[in-house]
Formats: structure tokens, sequence, C-alpha cells
């Protein structure tokens, strides 16, 4: 996802809900659609709205300055037992993706209280609390998901590489420090690389990717031509 939106990943995670729009072809969607379109430039008369536009900006002014709806104890019990189960999914495989963290149960807060805002209600009600875990729910499983494990996994938002990925790429640094030390010219060649990575089930093309990601954010650098070295940070 972070590879596809320009955004930083330090922005990117600061957004409650993230949803991909995807553009799947489907004939009889693409026809009702095509339909849409053309019926709206052949009309002459503008459509109207079903609530006038000048009456939803006083409604939405009236919310954002007046309405402080405050959560019951029955809204935060039932958005602390999903936290609580989603983070068990974790506890049970401690080498699996994390699903949620800390700054998703704000996010949950804030959506319910946003729900209940919307209804211009005094209080944030279970009924608030179960659409903001619906709409979270709806969030991790089209954004946050693992292609690679097929699981929920909030790293792929929150530093725009899943848990899987990020182990591979801890292993990849590994490897070509035990190459360079094994080496005499003191760096990693390509082939061996690759050669104890597949060994280990890593697959050939992702070494190729590896090898790009860590060139360009700087942790390797080519010694030599097809020549690895892990860039070594000063303690000045």
């Amino acid at each position: 996802l972070a590879e596809n939106i320009n955004l930083p990943v330090a922005i990117l995670s600061r957004f409650d809900l993230i949803f991909i729009l995807r553009d799947t072809p489907n004939p009889d969607y693409d026809r009702r659609l095509a339909r849409h379109i053309l019926r709206v430039h052949a009309e002459t008369e503008k459509m109207k709205p079903e609530i006038p536009p000048d009456l939803l900006k006083k409604y939405i002014s009236y919310a954002r300055r007046y309405v402080r709806p405050r959560l019951t104890p029955e809204a935060s019990k039932l958005i602390e037992e999903f936290f609580v189960e989603m983070r068990k999914l974790a506890s049970e495989n401690p080498e699996g993706p994390i699903p949620i963290t800390a700054r998703q149960l704000e996010a949950l807060a804030r959506l319910a209280e946003a729900h209940a805002k919307m209804a211009l209600k005094e209080e944030v009600t279970v009924e608030d609390a179960e659409a903001a875990i619906r709409l979270m729910k709806s969030f991790l499983e089209s954004a946050g998901m693992d292609v690679e494990s097929g699981r929920i996994d909030i790293d792929v938002i929150m530093t725009g590489k899943p848990r899987s990925k990020q182990e591979k790429l801890s292993r990849i640094i590994e490897i070509i420090e035990e190459l360079e030390e094994e080496s005499e010219e003191g760096c990693a060649k390509i082939k061996n690389i690759v050669k104890r990575a597949t060994a280990e089930g890593i697959e050939s093309s992702f070494v190729d990717e590896a090898i790009k990601i860590l060139r360009r954010d700087g942790i390797i650098y080519e010694k030599s031509v097809g020549c690895y070295a892990v860039v070594r940070r000063s303690s000045a």
C-alpha cells in the first residue's frame, strides 16, 4: 500500500481508516456505471440533492461545535473486548503478524464518537461502538492484509511492509554480514547471497527486490560490481 500512495509511512500511519478502491473489471457494473455517466451528461436539468447543501453545512457545523458525546461503559467494554481479542491472535503465535496496535484502539474510540456525533447524541452507545468495529474490520481486511501469510498485519500500514517481508529483509542483511566476514574481499557476492537465501526458503526474486530496497534505504552499498556490504554507522 505505502508503495502505491505518495505519502511517507509516518503520515500514512496517522490515518484512522484507509480504504483501497480497486478498479476491477466487471461487465455488469461497468455497464451500469457507463449508463449512469452518460445519462447525467444527457440530462439538461441539474440533479437535486436529497439534502440541500446549505442545510448539510449547518448540520455538520452544529455537530462539530456543540456535540461532545461521552463513551458509555457498555460501548467502552465492547471496544475493549474487540481490541483484546485481536491482540490475542498475535499472542497465540508470537512469530506471526500483529493484527492491531494501541493506535487502532484510539482510532476505534474516535470512530465511535464520530458515529455518535453524526446522530447528535450525547452518549456513545453500543450501536456506535459496533459501527466503529465494522469500519475497523473492513479497513484491516482490505488495507492491512499480508498477502504472503493471508493474515491481517498492521505492519503493512505502519511500515509499508508486512512482518513476513520485514523478517526476510532482516535475514538478507544478516546473510550479507555473514558473507562479508567469510569473504576476502569484505563483501557479499550476489550469487552467494541468492544461494544462501534460497537454501533457507527465500525466493531468488525476493533477493533481487531486497537488494534494491536495502540499497535505496542506505542499508547496504555496492562495494564492487555485484558485491555488497552493509553500511557501518560511525558512533561519533
